[in-house]
């Protein structure tokens, strides 16, 4: 599978970087940035079609927890992965948010990311190098 549009929401700009190159290496054509929730709002709000969200949960501002209310808030049912380097737990309580607000949950990652595991929790196969 791979994806034409990724907003990856995160506060770090090196993480953010490694990410859409790892996207631009398996054919993603647009990959949009926000460093907290109100940006991907916004940036949400101005495209009509983002394939996938990369959320970080510990952010400045709106954070990834008040993301998700949004999202729930405003219907948003785009596909979403949550990848953070916060406590397993709030990883966890997030998952469980998550899939109650019944979003489209596609599963959560630890900082630092294993890339091997994201391709396979994205279903993305090794076509580029």
């Amino acid at each position: 599978m791979h994806y034409s549009s990724v907003l990856i929401v995160d506060d770090d700009p090196v993480f953010r970087t490694t990410l859409e190159a790892f996207f631009a290496l398996h054919e993603t054509k647009t990959v949009l940035h926000a460093s907290e929730g109100a940006q991907a709002y916004a940036a949400l709000s101005e495209r009509q079609s983002i394939d996938l969200i990369v959320l970080d949960l510990n952010m400045p501002e709106l954070d990834g927890i008040e993301f998700l209310a949004l999202m729930k808030e405003h219907g948003l049912h785009v596909p979403l992965l949550v990848i953070s380097s916060a406590s397993e737990i709030t990883i966890k309580s997030a998952v469980k948010l998550a899939n109650a607000y019944g979003l489209n949950f596609l599963g959560a990652m630890s900082k630092p990311v294993d890339f091997e595991e994201l391709r396979r929790v994205l279903k993305i196969t090794k076509s580029a190098p």
